[in-house]
C-alpha cells in the first residue's frame, strides 16, 4: 500500500502517511491537525491538492493494468464450450466410480452376510462339542462314583479330588449351556454327581478332623475350595464339631458351677480351638507357606468358631449383658473383652483380625 499510495507534493501541510496509520480515523486526523494550528482553509485547499493528486494517482494504475484486463476478457471466449467438453468424461467417470462403489458395497454385504454365517455355524459347532464333552464327562464322574463310593458313602479323597476337577469343569461347561434342552435334561444328574461329591466330602473331613488326619484334611480343604464350598465348608465344622462342644460350655448351669464365673467358662470355650481345630487352622491359615499342603481361603475362626460363640452367648448368656448390677457388669466386660483378645491372637493374618471386627 505505501508504494501504491502517491506522495503529498511537498509544501502542504499533510502527508500520506497521516492516512496509512492502522488506527487513522477522520476525528484524530482533525485533532491532529488542530493541535498543528493548521487553519481550515488551508488545510482545506492542501486536501484538495492531494485529492487531485490521488485521481491522478489512479487513472496512471488503471492504465498500466488495462491490457491485462483486456487480455483476461479475451482469454475467456470460448470457455463455455471447453468447459462442457470436460462435463462428458467427468459424468462418464462419476458413473464408473458409482458403479464400482454399488458392486463394492454389494460384495461387502454378501460378504458380511457369509461371515455372520459362517460364526454362528461355527458357534454352533463348539456348542455341539461342548455338549458332547459334558456329556462324556458327566458319564466318566458317574461311573467313577459308582465304582469308588464305599459302604459308608464316602470317596477316598485322592479320587474324590480328581473327580471334583471334572466336576468343576463339568460345572462351568453346563452354566454356558444353560439355554439347551439337552442340559435342562441332564441337571438331575448333575445335582445327584454334586450331591453324591459334597456328601462324601462332608463325612471325610469330620472324620478326618476326628482322626487328626492332616492329609485328609488338606485334601478336603482343597475339594472345597476346587468346586467353590469353602463357605459350605466353614458351616459344617460349625454345625458338626464346633456347635455341639460350645453348646456344652456357654450355658447357665456351667456358668453357675464354674468356680471363676465367666472368665473360666470362655478360658473353656477358647480351650477348643487347639483341641477341636488345630490341625484345620494350621492347614488353613498357613499365610507363611510352612505346610506342604496348605490351602488359602478358608478362615473357620471367624466364619464357623466365633459366631458359634456369639449365638450361645446370646441364647444361653444374654443376661450378663445386663447393666442392673454395674459391679457384675463391669467384671463381664472385663473378662469378655479379654476373651476376645486372647481370641484374637489365634488370628494370624490382619484379615482375619479386620474380618472379625
Amino acid at each position: 500500500m505505501d508504494s501504491i499510495v502517491p506522495n503529498c507534493p511537498s509544501g502542504l501541510c499533510i502527508s500520506k502517511q497521516d492516512f496509512l496509520k492502522p488506527d487513522f480515523s477522520v476525528d484524530n486526523f482533525f485533532i491532529e491537525q488542530n493541535v498543528k494550528d493548521t487553519p481550515l482553509d488551508t488545510l482545506r485547499d492542501d486536501l484538495g491538492v492531494y485529492l487531485k493528486v490521488l485521481r491522478s494517482s489512479m487513472i496512471e494504475l488503471i492504465n498500466e493494468d488495462y491490457a491485462d484486463f483486456v487480455n483476461l476478457s479475451t482469454n475467456l471466449v470460448g470457455l463455455d464450450t471447453t468447459i462442457r467438453k470436460l462435463e462428458e468424461p467427468l459424468i462418464k467417470v462419476q458413473t464408473e466410480v458409482d458403479a464400482a462403489s454399488s458392486g463394492i458395497e454389494t460384495t461387502l454385504t454378501s460378504v458380511k452376510t457369509k461371515l455372520n454365517k459362517q460364526a454362528k455355524i461355527r458357534e454352533k459347532k463348539e456348542s455341539l462339542m461342548n455338549l458332547q464333552n459334558i456329556w462324556e464327562t458327566l458319564g466318566k464322574v458317574e461311573r467313577m462314583l459308582a465304582r469308588e463310593t464305599q459302604v459308608d458313602g464316602r470317596i477316598p479323597t485322592d479320587v474324590a479330588e480328581r473327580i471334583a476337577g471334572d466336576v468343576n469343569h463339568l460345572l462351568f461347561a453346563v452354566s454356558k449351556m444353560n439355554e439347551s434342552n439337552m442340559i435342562r435334561d441332564i441337571e438331575p444328574r448333575v445335582d445327584a454327581v454334586c450331591d453324591k461329591l459334597n456328601s462324601s466330602l462332608d463325612l471325610s473331613l469330620i472324620q478326618g478332623l476326628q482322626e487328626g488326619n492332616t492329609v485328609v484334611i488338606s485334601q478336603c480343604c482343597r475339594i472345597y475350595a476346587t468346586i467353590d464350598r469353602i463357605a459350605c465348608a466353614e458351616h459344617l465344622v460349625r454345625e458338626k464339631v464346633i456347635g455341639p462342644v460350645l453348646a456344652g460350655i456357654l450355658t447357665e448351669s456351667n456358668l453357675e458351677n464354674n468356680a471363676q464365673g465367666l472368665k473360666g467358662v470362655l478360658k473353656e470355650a477358647i480351650r477348643t480351638i487347639p483341641k477341636y481345630l488345630s490341625e484345620l487352622v494350621r492347614i488353613t491359615m498357613d499365610e507363611r507357606n510352612m505346610e506342604e499342603k496348605s490351602v488359602k481361603g478358608f478362615d473357620f475362626l471367624v466364619n464357623a468358631f466365633w459366631p458359634e460363640i456369639t449365638d450361645n452367648i446370646d441364647r444361653n448368656l444374654c443376661f450378663i449383658f445386663s447393666p442392673g448390677n454395674p459391679g457384675e457388669f463391669f467384671k463381664h466386660y472385663t473378662h469378655a473383652s479379654h476373651f476376645i483378645s486372647e481370641f484374637e491372637d489365634n488370628l494370624i493374618s490382619e484379615e482375619s483380625v479386620l474380618r472379625l471386627r
